[in-house]
């Protein structure tokens, strides 16, 4: 799969360059990064398998359009910020993206924040939030959220028409027809830049299968790498982000039966 990552902002490169390095580590043949033009330096000097891409704000349609073409899948949101120009970009790749699209980080908040843009997502989304984020969507408070998740879930479902995974331990993942629960509550995962990780793995799987089926898969080689990790170093804290990603091709070794 070619996938593209609309993500990063000044100050906030970490969380592009996790999402594509972790959409690689899980099966992508080819990662993108499109970001804003100011950011673009401080990107290039770390990565190196990652291709980029400049978004400039005077030229957002024309910019994203080149960025878009052939893609199998696209994430947009993980420190994209959520100004007017991002606010743009948003509704741009709502209306044009055709292929699987991952909604994650600042892209979850511009939504709460401007309900016309919860009128364009497309069936074949799927919407990343943690609690905190689902209450803004829903309009509601954290502590209503985890009072019910699994209601909370089925009501962003239904409402927004689409996937969506609640984030935390046992993570639900969920349609309007039908929500799962990951078997995985491992606190070594509720590190930084753990969304982000998580965000590139379900945009490098929905390059290959249909969303929902990428969504729990994804959820679930995330919580496995973290297992593996924790089994591994004997200890539940002190993972990075950066450990998740490069434990997903043993955890996918291990789904497969390879290990």
């Amino acid at each position: 799969g070619d996938i593209l990552v609309v993500a990063g902002s000044v100050g906030k490169t970490g969380a592009a360059k996790l999402a594509a390095h972790a959409a690689l580590r899980a099966g992508a043949g080819l990662a993108t990064t499109c970001t804003w033009q100011e950011a673009l330096p401080a990107l290039a000097s770390e990565v190196t398998e990652i291709m980029l891409s400049a978004l400039s704000e005077t030229r957002i349609t024309e910019d994203l359009a080149l960025a878009l073409a052939k893609r199998h899948a696209v994430l947009v949101g993980p420190g994209f910020g959520t100004g007017e120009a991002a606010r743009h970009a948003l509704q741009y790749i709502l209306e044009n993206a055709s292929v699987p699209l991952v909604i994650d980080a600042d892209a979850l908040t511009m939504v709460a924040q401007h309900p016309e843009l919860a009128e364009r997502i497309p069936p074949n989304a799927v919407l990343t939030p943690h609690s905190g984020e689902l209450a803004r969507l829903l309009q509601t408070t954290s502590q209503q959220i985890e009072a019910d998740r699994y209601a909370a879930v089925a009501s962003a479902a239904e409402k927004f028409r689409c996937t969506v995974i609640l984030k935390g331990a046992h993570t639900l993942i969920g349609t309007a027809q039908q929500i799962v629960v990951s078997p995985w509550a491992n606190p070594v995962l509720a590190t930084a830049g753990s969304g982000d990780v998580l965000a590139g793995i379900i945009t490098a799987l929905a390059a290959q299968i249909e969303i929902f089926a990428a969504a729990k898969a994804a959820v679930y080689l995330h919580g496995l790498a973290g297992q593996i990790w924790s089994n591994t170093k004997r200890a539940d804290r002190g993972m990075l982000a950066s450990d998740i990603a490069d434990t997903l091709p043993e955890a996918i070794a291990r789904l497969l039966g390879k290990s």
